[in-house]
């Protein structure tokens, strides 16, 4: 039974401090005079300057202080529990091993049988971990590792970040390519909002529905003020005056945010500089009021 945080043996404390100061060889030979590999010790979670306790075992600690290599030697310490989670965010270690970019590390654990679906407390899974920390062959790995669970929302994020490797092997694992996630958005959508023109190519020629999330794209393409990809999705049939809930076309957002190029885009695609939103007001007027002059007088 693993020691709790509170009642930590100096040879479990000593281990610990092996660990926080990078020292492998002296965190294995703690461990060989009998510290408790499974041990947890208590540290702090700062958050907006709160801070929140938690607990954690060696081998989580060992990533968390960046030393996949002890990481790795940890593991082959028998009875070592892949399967325990940090108490701050339920978290595994698979979770902290694939957003620290080691995959030899993620392919070691995977090995002494870690499941690749393991997710963290808001449920996403290390592949969504692995996508967001910007590793896709570590997401890759899990999936070729028999990683399931939820596909959609790390499509979605592995197309806005132009992981085109990630989003094939998320297709071909079965995630829906219209699928929206909890934002209310598709892997279009996505690759709309990153700039990403390579994958957005790619689903629309794997077809991925213009129809259901072209407008949506189409914003935020405008709003973030990728020309090009506004341009591609015009020239693909999406009307470039659609609205939003508040009444916005994109050229209303683009001449808001202060994308020059997007407006003149937009307006040499036919976009309609006359319609009024819900308020009344057209883009030239939220050009004055975002004092884009510029685009005021390309609106005028």
């Amino acid at each position: 039974m693993p020691r709790s945080a509170d009642t930590l043996s100096p040879l479990d404390a000593a281990l610990f401090a092996a660990i926080t100061r990078r020292d492998g060889d002296e965190a294995l030979a703690l461990i060989g005079r009998g510290a408790d590999i499974n041990a947890r010790e208590h540290y702090e979670v700062l958050i907006d300057r709160d801070r929140y306790p938690a607990s954690r075992t060696p081998l989580m600690a060992a990533i968390a202080v960046g030393d996949t290599a002890l990481a790795r030697r940890l593991l082959a310490v028998s009875g070592i529990d892949l399967v325990t989670t940090d108490s701050f965010d339920h978290a595994p270690a698979l979770i902290g091993a694939a957003r620290s970019g080691d995959q030899a590390l993620v392919d070691a654990m995977l090995a002494a049988g870690t499941d690749a679906g393991a997710c963290s407390s808001d449920g996403r899974s290390a592949v969504a971990h692995a996508i967001e920390a910007g590793h896709p062959d570590i997401a890759c790995r899990l999936l070729d590792a028999g990683a399931g669970g939820d596909l959609i929302g790390p499509l979605v994020d592995a197309a806005f970040r132009g992981q085109d490797k990630v989003v094939d092997r998320l297709l071909a694992a079965g995630a829906p390519i219209d699928g929206i996630n909890g934002g209310g958005n598709t892997a279009l959508v996505g690759a709309a909002w990153g700039g990403r023109d390579a994958v957005l190519v790619g689903l629309l020629d794997r077809g991925a529905d213009l129809a259901s999330s072209g407008a949506r794209a189409l914003e935020f393409a405008a709003n973030a003020g990728h020309a090009a990809i506004v341009r591609l999705l015009v020239e693909r049939g999406v009307p470039p005056d659609g609205r939003n809930a508040y009444g916005w076309t994109p050229l209303m957002t683009a001449a808001w945010q202060g994308h020059d190029a997007v407006v003149s885009c937009l307006l040499a695609l036919g976009a309609d500089r006359s319609v009024k939103d819900d308020a009344g007001k057209t883009a030239i007027d939220w050009a004055r009021e975002g004092n884009r002059q510029r685009i005021v007088a390309m609106l005028a």
